[in-house]
């Protein structure tokens, strides 16, 4: 198996490590629902906002019974439709999203205002441990859902020098990796090892200089 920091979920290692976390091999996690959401975004700067809405797709979808493909077909949180929501409006709207850099907390309002409790961890006040636990008993969950905020050069050096927003959709115990559905356009969705994510948490918003972390919603 590949020893990099990230291995790219369209790869052979990286289908591999999809297919394990699957199966439950070892005690690993795949969010299937959130990976069945999962799309691009498509503003410059709406990386939370796609991430906010592929959170609710998730736990909407699982909370229906009935006919999921169409459901999967017509999902009512796409990025193009979360400003039709008065619940969206109430907190931020597309030219705030698209000029200000507000982290996780504008994430965590976006989520409040549809309904969910949100949990909010500046990643300074836990030890790699503890969040590798605490995002594990998460994607354990399927009524919950994780936005991770990371510097994204620190995850891999080809990556842009930029503050970013992407849900996790699964833990590899055995390599110790977490996948997260990096939604920006020209980044894929990959397996990272938890320490380089962690760190990558662990970096300064020079927005709003807050350390950065990650969002636990649930329904």
């Amino acid at each position: 198996m590949c020893e990099a920091a990230c291995i790219r979920l369209d790869s052979l290692d990286g289908m591999e490590l999809e297919a394990e976390a699957r199966d439950g091999r070892d005690g690993s996690i795949l969010h299937s629902t959130m990976l069945k959401v999962f799309a691009k975004q498509i503003g410059n700067s709406c990386c939370g906002i796609q991430s906010s809405g592929m959170v609710l797709n998730a736990l909407y979808c699982n909370r229906q019974i009935n006919n999921p493909i169409k459901i999967l077909e017509n999902l009512p949180y796409l990025e193009t439709k979360m400003f039709d929501y008065p619940e969206t409006l109430r907190v931020t709207n597309y030219d705030r999203v698209e000029t200000e850099a507000l982290g996780c907390t504008l994430d965590a309002n976006i989520l409040k205002a549809h309904g969910l409790s949100v949990q909010q961890h500046n990643i300074d006040q836990l030890s790699c441990s503890e969040f590798r636990n605490t995002a594990v008993g998460g994607l354990s969950n399927p009524d919950q859902g994780i936005i991770a905020n990371y510097f994204m050069n620190d995850v891999d050096p080809s990556y842009p020098l930029y503050g970013h927003h992407s849900p996790l959709g699964g833990y590899h115990r055995g390599s110790d990796r977490f996948l997260v559905l990096d939604v920006w356009k020209d980044t894929p969705e990959s397996w990272v090892k938890t320490e380089v994510l962690y760190k990558a948490m662990n970096t300064v918003d020079t927005e709003t200089g807050r350390i950065r972390g990650f969002l636990l919603a649930s329904a």
